[in-house]
């Protein structure tokens, strides 16, 4: 599969409006990363002036897809058609005037109902096209100069064609539209207060203040990994001063692992703003995060060992590690297999897909809920902060035990639960005989 993108299609104030900033992208190379995200592997750049990508062909970030830039003399459709003979046999067309999300480039290329198939807006605009090279063929490029004069050509084969509606594209004209698409992303970037979005502290404490540090990153040549290296430092710097056994030291660590959760979701919301999300950059985070807290268990372990004398804290220390380790361990595995690289993809033991939980069952997903790591992290952190580092430990310790105890039991009775066999009609068998 291969997209066009038409990146100066149309023009406002003498520039293409594929020039238009939208949160630290223009709309073109935006429309770009969404080819790539869809999976596009061949993306052929067409305009009157394509040198500006030069630059991003030779970006290993940008560019993971094949980029082919053509200089034409006509802006739009017009211009493609004149350069048909370096069209693939299908095609997905993205115009530069629009600020499309990646799952609709997606929907086009997986779209197999109709052979030419067309996503427009409330008014008519074509927000992107799927359309094979015979019919762009059969086209004149003096009558068809952009895509919705494309799709009213008389001699165009059936075009499928879907109203959609929503923030998945907007249309950008000018730089105030670039400023009002600007805002309505990072809208999209806040999630819902849910068992699978934020809990309480992420939605009202951490989520307002990574997009704020966000949206100034944003226009930064800064990238999601290096806002997860930067966090991974900072957890294991304050899981030294949480190790130090000093209850000063012991308050600044608290304070700066809880910062550390805070700082956690930037990268995600700059890979979901900048489009770089990546597999390996998602496992990356999730190793990130599970050094992280085992970091701030041991640090916590080790400083009550200092403070209080008692060696049960270091066998209790050694005993987590070894319990998260090992937990850590078997999730990997499993999301390894469904191909995720996060460990919100694993089910717990009381969560089961296509039945109805038990009254039990929904007492543990709400306290599952209550209960989230931005939430348990700055209950401990505030405990370890004032003073009370074994109650911290002692709590975290717990947690570890029970999801530990939890993840093997439900492996291991899967393991030794008897498969069902396929019941057997006697009657029949006997008539058969």
């Amino acid at each position: 599969m291969q997209a066009v993108l038409l990146f100066d299609q149309t023009i406002h104030d003498q520039t293409p409006t594929g020039h238009v900033d939208v949160g630290g992208l223009t709309v073109s190379l935006r429309a770009l990363r969404s080819a790539q995200v869809a999976g596009i592997e061949q993306v052929l750049i067409m305009g009157e002036d394509p040198s500006q990508w030069s630059r991003y062909m030779k970006d290993e970030v940008a560019s993971r897809a094949t980029l082919t830039s053509v200089q034409t003399n006509a802006r739009g459709v017009a211009g493609l058609l004149e350069n048909l003979d370096l069209v693939s046999d299908e095609v997905v067309i993205l115009p530069g005037d629009r600020v499309v999300a990646p799952k609709l480039v997606k929907k086009l290329v997986e779209e197999r109902s109709h052979a030419n198939y067309a996503l427009l807006d409330e008014e008519g605009g074509v927000i992107a096209a799927r359309l094979e090279r015979d019919a762009l063929a059969k086209l004149d490029a003096d009558q068809v100069t952009t895509l919705e004069r494309l799709l009213e050509a008389d001699n165009l084969p059936h075009i499928e064609r879907t109203t959609l509606r929503g923030t998945e594209f907007i249309r950008v004209a000018t730089p105030a539209d670039g400023k009002r698409a600007k805002a309505l992303l990072f809208k999209t970037l806040k999630k819902p207060l849910s068992r699978q979005g934020d809990g309480f502290t992420a939605y009202y404490i951490n989520r307002p203040v990574s997009l704020t540090c966000s949206r100034l990153l944003v226009h930064t040549p800064i990238t999601p990994n290096q806002i997860t290296t930067f966090d991974l430092f900072l957890g294991l710097g304050a899981g030294y001063l949480l190790a130090s056994g000093d209850f000063l030291l012991l308050a600044i660590g608290a304070i700066l692992m809880q910062f550390v959760s805070i700082f956690d979701g930037i990268d995600g919301e700059l890979a979901r703003m900048k489009l770089l999300m990546s597999h390996a950059g998602e496992w990356y985070d999730s190793v990130g995060d599970d050094i992280i807290k085992l970091t701030m268990f041991v640090g916590l372990g080790l400083s009550c060992y200092k403070i209080f004398g008692s060696e049960y804290y270091l066998w209790a220390t050694g005993a987590g590690a070894i319990a998260t380790i090992a937990t850590v361990a078997v999730l990997y595995v499993e999301i390894l297999k469904i191909g995720s690289g996060t460990l919100n993809s694993a089910k717990w033991f009381f969560e089961e897909d296509d039945v109805e939980p038990s009254m039990w069952q929904r007492i543990l997903i709400g306290i599952a809920f209550v209960l989230k790591r931005d939430t348990y992290t700055l209950l401990l952190m505030l405990m370890a902060a004032i003073g009370l580092p074994q109650i911290s430990f002692g709590l975290m310790g717990t947690g570890i035990a029970v999801i530990f105890l939890t993840t093997y039991i439900q492996r291991l009775s899967k393991l030794v639960r008897p498969t069902p066999t396929e019941d057997i009609d006697l009657s029949q068998e006997v008539s058969r005989a």
